[in-house]
Order: structure tokens, then C-alpha cells, then sequence
């Protein structure tokens, strides 16, 4: 399922160059549905800035998804292999 909504995410971003980049730096993790929609988004830490320059295009999708109340957290893994 969590497959299906990335899917459906993605086709509703604006802009392809938008678009490509969330398809292949970024992944759906999981999807809270209670008062509002939670949608948690993985992010290649080596690409967070550049994605996070272009959220408002992701939150847009998602709202035209899961509707106005819905809100994006996104996921920044760490690096523990930092001296």
C-alpha cells in the first residue's frame, strides 16, 4: 500500500525535474491516518538540501491525496560513521 501512495504522490508533483528527483532520492515510509494524514518521507542524506528546496511541490501533492490537512515529516538518516 505504502507503494501505491508513492506512486499516486508522485504522479501529482508539478514539476518533472521535481518528480525524478523524489523517485530516486527519496521514499514513502509509512502513512498515519487520524485526525489528519501523516506522510513520513525517507531522504537521501546526501541530497536533504536539494530536496527540501523543493518540499512545498511534495506537500501540494500529498494534499491533493490525502486533502488539506495532511502535513509532511520528512526522515533524515544519520551518519553514524562520522570520526
Amino acid at each position: 500500500m505504502v507503494q501505491e501512495y508513492w506512486s499516486q504522490i508522485l504522479n501529482e508533483v508539478e514539476l518533472s525535474s521535481t518528480r525524478m528527483l523524489l523517485s530516486q532520492q527519496a521514499q514513502l515510509v509509512r502513512v498515519e491516518k487520524k485526525e489528519s494524514t501523516i506522510v513520513y518521507v525517507m531522504l537521501e542524506k546526501n541530497w536533504k538540501e536539494l530536496v527540501l528546496n523543493r518540499k512545498d511541490c511534495l506537500i501540494t501533492a500529498v494534499k491533493k491525496i490525502f486533502g488539506n490537512s495532511s502535513e509532511v515529516k520528512f526522515i533524515i538518516p544519520e551518519d553514524n560513521n562520522a570520526a
